[in-house]
This record gives C-alpha cells, structure tokens and sequence, in this order.
C-alpha cells in the first residue's frame, strides 16, 4: 500500500505490508468517517459501529500486526503520544490539532483503552489508521492493553454494555499481538513502561515470541510496567516555554561531582505499584550504552504537563490524556522527533475543557488494584 503523506512525513518503516482484501461491506473509510463525525458533537456517543464490522477491524489490524516485528525499527519525522486511555474526542481533537495520520507520522505508546468513556471507538480508529496507513501509523502495547487489566478498569464492562463478551475477548487476542517496542533511527527507544532487570540487550526484546501476554516473563511485566526512580523525574519546563530537546552526544552527558550522591540501586521495588520496579539513572545508562542507543521515551505515568524530561535528559515520559479520567488538571502532550533527532514538544488541554461541556463516564470508575502488577494509570 502506498501511503498518501506528503513529501515532509516520508515512510518511518521501510518493510512492505500487506492489507488482506476487504469484504464489499467493510470500507475502513466509511467506518472511519463514522467514527469521526460521531466525535463532532460533545455527547459522548456508542454503538455507533455495527459489531460485525468492529470484528472485521480486529482480524484485519491483526493480520498487519503479524506481519511487522515485536519491535519496530522507525525513521524519524514521526509524532509519539503516550496514554490516551478511551478519551476519544481528546484522541479526535489531537489529530485536528498536530495533523491527521494521513499527512503525518505517528507511534502511539499503549493505554489506548480503559479508564475514560470511549475504549471502544478509541481503539476502533486507531485501528482505522493502521490499516489505511500500515507503514506510517504504530502503536505498542500498554499494561491496560491486557485482559488482566482492562477485565477490571472499563473496557469489559463497555464491551458488555454495548456488544458482547466475544468482542472483548477478539480484542485481547489482537493486542497479544502489538509490538512491545520501538526504535527511531537506531538511537531512541520506545516503550510504554520501563526497562527491565532481566536484560540489558535489545536483541533479548526483539526475541519475544507473540501471542505474548504480561504473565509470559518477567521481561515483558517489566517493559509494561515499570518506572524510572523518582530522584531522576525532576525535570519538568513550563508549557509557556518553547519546549525543545536536542539529544545529547554520549561523550557529553558525564558531570563531574564532587560530593556525588548516593545512587540508588539499578533496580528498586515500586511501593506505590506493588511488584513492579524503579529503574535508576544507572541502569539506564548501562542499557543506552550497550545498545548505542541515547534516549528512553516512554508512558505509563500521568505528568501536569503532558511531558517530562529526565535531569540528564535521557528519559522523556509522555501523557497524552488531558484533564485525565475528568478529575486531573493536566494537560496532554506530544513529542515530535525531526531529522537530526531534534524533538519538540507541544501540549494541549482537554477538548471538553475547552467547550465548556460535562464529561460523561462509563466504565473503570474504580480503585486499580492488581497484585501481580497494581498501577495508577
């Protein structure tokens, strides 16, 4: 398929795919187009795909999804989000704000589902996206993107409220099949959660085998899961700021200390989590350097402003859901890596926020708790 970008968004993956032959009912356009006029008027719509339809979404996302690797090897010139968590019409207003994915590249870092109102229809034109743009649009997989999860925090109930148990249990098999990673030209890694203390090789990643779920091995708990230590998530500029990063030269990021503090350990229980772990500075230097790679960017923590910047800025977490499950008063982000490995970063408020409109919820209402892998987000 040849994608429709313009000449500034070149192809960031290099690997044909092929899109299986629709049936004549199923055109993913229409269903896309459905989707977005729903999202045109702030009532928070559902249902408004007939399930058959939705099933033909998943099998063909799937059938894509098998062809490209656990981890997908990008070029720049691409846009990462982080958590966007069923908040359709923040989803919708962010491609009117930063470009449709049919003129820009885009790598989205899991937790599509759960936690808002609109999992479903959230999913359902990311999936769209994949199959219209199969080289050009990417998301991996989030720790609510498994059924241990989102049985418990509002994808389930919503599958069950509008169409069947056998819709929810179709979309879980789907997503035992998403990519666990990313890497942007060979020097930034993407994942939603952390690294793990399991490995300190790429190629141990890249040799997961799919159907994968987070109870497969430790490693992939830990790459969903876990978080850098708080001491190095300090680093967080003013959104009135023009955010821009440059990432920096490994023979420049050593600084002298004269009293240097005591680091904590490479890898620490996360209490607030429960069996998941911090990862330290040094970890993460250890596994940048073995990799010849210079940069983290991953989710899976909500941040006031959409973004933060770890103080040797070789961490960047992203949040991409304002004004988070109606209570928070944070913004959403997005970060764009330019040739050169140039990244900027825009924010943006809640689309309801900015009408004035009341957000309806439905589903994952509750306290998250999960003893093998409990998150706040």
């Amino acid at each position: 398929m040849q994608p429709s970008h313009n000449t500034d968004s070149p192809c960031p993956f290099s690997r044909p795919v092929s899109v299986p032959t629709p049936e004549p009912e199923f055109n993913v356009k229409r269903i896309l187009q459905t989707l977005l006029s729903s999202a045109n008027d702030s009532t928070i719509c559902h249902s408004v795909i007939p399930e058959h339809l939705i099933f033909q979404l998943i099998s063909t996302t799937e059938s894509i999804l098998k062809q490209q690797p656990v981890v997908i090897d990008l070029a720049g010139n691409i846009k990462i989000c982080g958590d966007v968590h069923a908040q359709f019409l923040d989803v919708v207003n962010l491609f009117k704000r930063f470009g449709s994915p049919d003129r820009e590249n885009y790598l989205f870092l899991g937790d599509i589902v759960d936690r808002g109102p609109q999992s479903i229809e959230t999913i359902c034109v990311l999936f769209c996206y994949k199959i219209l743009f199969p080289e050009n649009f990417f998301f991996i997989r989030g720790n609510h993107e498994c059924a241990s999860m989102n049985a418990t925090f509002g994808f389930l109930e919503e599958c069950l409220q509008f169409y069947s148990r056998s819709l929810w249990e179709a979309f879980n098999n789907c997503f035992s099949y998403m990519p666990i990673a990313a890497v942007i030209d060979d020097q930034i890694l993407c994942v939603h959660g952390g690294i793990s203390g399991e490995t300190t090789s790429l190629e141990t990643i890249r040799a997961i085998e799919r159907p994968y779920s987070e109870l497969t091995s430790a490693l992939v708990r830990d790459l969903l899961w876990n978080d850098p230590h708080p001491s190095m998530m300090t680093k967080e500029p003013s959104i009135s700021q023009n955010h821009q990063l440059t990432v920096p030269d490994c023979a420049d990021d050593t600084v002298q200390l004269t009293e240097p503090p005591q680091p904590p350990p490479l890898f620490s229980r996360n209490s607030q989590r429960g069996s998941s772990f911090y990862f330290s500075e040094q970890a993460l230097d250890i596994f940048l350097t073995e990799n010849n790679l210079q940069l983290l960017v991953r989710a899976h923590q909500t941040v006031a402003r959409g973004f933060a910047v770890s103080t040797n800025l070789k961490c960047v977490t992203m949040f991409s859901a304002p004004n988070y499950a109606g209570v928070c008063t944070n913004r959403g982000g997005v970060m764009t890596i330019n040739t050169g490995m140039h990244c900027s970063f825009k924010t943006f408020k809640s689309y309801l926020d900015e009408n004035k409109e009341p957000r309806q919820r439905t589903g994952g209402s509750q306290p998250e708790s999960n003893t093998q892998t409990p998150d706040k987000n």
